[in-house]
């Protein structure tokens, strides 16, 4: 099983043209920044929630 893993996990010539190739490349760099964006927004929220609670605890 761990060597079906490494051999799918090793890069293969691909017989897909250059067009398509692009397309995944620019759709991960899309997801990416998809990721970055929401983990910025949840630490700016966390971080507007965390000085609201502190302002409130310490009246």
């Amino acid at each position: 099983m761990l060597l079906e893993l490494k051999h799918s996990l090793e890069p293969r010539p691909s017989d897909e043209p250059a067009c398509s190739q692009r397309y995944a490349a620019l759709h991960r760099q899309a997801q990416w920044a998809t990721r970055l964006f929401w983990l910025a927004s949840g630490l700016v929220v966390g971080g507007v929630s965390a000085l609201a609670v502190a302002d409130a605890l310490l009246g």
